[in-house]
């Protein structure tokens, strides 16, 4: 996955840690449509609704993905 210049791995992250993640991402897009609101400028206005916008996206993607890593079952381990 690739955000903004930030690669993140995501196979390597537990399922937990990605549930942290997205309540943090959840967060910042609820600050930005905060701001989206509070604002008067028009140009400030879209911005913070276009940043909002692509982090809704990510959010979409990482639950996707965390879907995707809670069906896929775990290798057993050989001894």
């Amino acid at each position: 996955m690739y955000i903004s210049g930030l690669t993140i791995e995501v196979n390597t992250m537990k399922a937990a840690d990605i549930r942290a993640c997205l309540v943090n991402l959840k967060k910042v897009e609820n600050s930005l449509a905060d701001l989206s609101l509070k604002t008067t400028n028009i140009k400030e206005k879209k911005v913070y609704h276009d940043s909002m916008l692509t982090v809704s996206e990510v959010i979409n993607d990482i639950k996707d993905r965390l879907i995707r890593i809670e069906e896929t079952p775990v290798p057993s381990k050989s001894n």
